[in-house]
């Protein structure tokens, strides 16, 4: 006679739901973040105005920096996520002028998104970039003094 103990397995599918949590395309963002583009990173617009240093310090205190990296899906994802007119991102040419960086990476911006006449460079003292919206409602950039107070779109992995 032949005896078989079968022993029960039981599976358990957990799903955690956790208000406040959105997860669309890539990039799984908490409240307030929203998916950048197609990347695996969430951004988010700050309406408090600061200097470009004091932007991108209260980014790197939320363990993320200014926006940086852009293609044309984060730029729509900046256009349909504010009405806000300028918005410091992580573009400078602190360093040596006419090289635009991104302070995150250090990579150069190839091909920035200027918009007509920019950068300028005006009064020889603008060294920061803002994203903003245009009468298109999409997204050019502009060269602005750093010590001007913008709000900043902060970004995070």
């Amino acid at each position: 006679m032949l005896f078989i103990n079968l022993v029960p397995f039981y599976c358990f599918l957990f799903v955690l739901d956790h208000e406040g949590v959105t997860v669309e395309g890539t990039a799984i963002c908490l409240d307030d973040w929203k998916p950048s583009g197609n990347s695996p990173t969430c951004m988010k617009m700050f309406t408090t105005k600061k200097s470009w240093t004091d932007a991108r310090a209260d980014c790197m205190k939320r363990d993320g920096d200014l926006l940086a990296e852009t293609d044309e899906a984060k730029l729509k994802s900046i256009s349909e996520l504010t009405s806000v007119i300028y918005a410091w991102i992580g573009l400078n040419d602190r360093d040596r002028e006419g090289l635009y960086l991104w302070a995150s990476t250090g990579r150069r911006a190839s091909p920035p998104n200027w918009g007509p006449s920019q950068p300028d460079n005006y009064a020889d003292n603008e060294d920061c970039v803002v994203a903003k919206k245009n009468d298109r409602n999409t997204i050019d950039f502009a060269d602005n003094t750093c010590e001007n107070p913008n709000h900043y779109l902060c970004e995070i992995a």
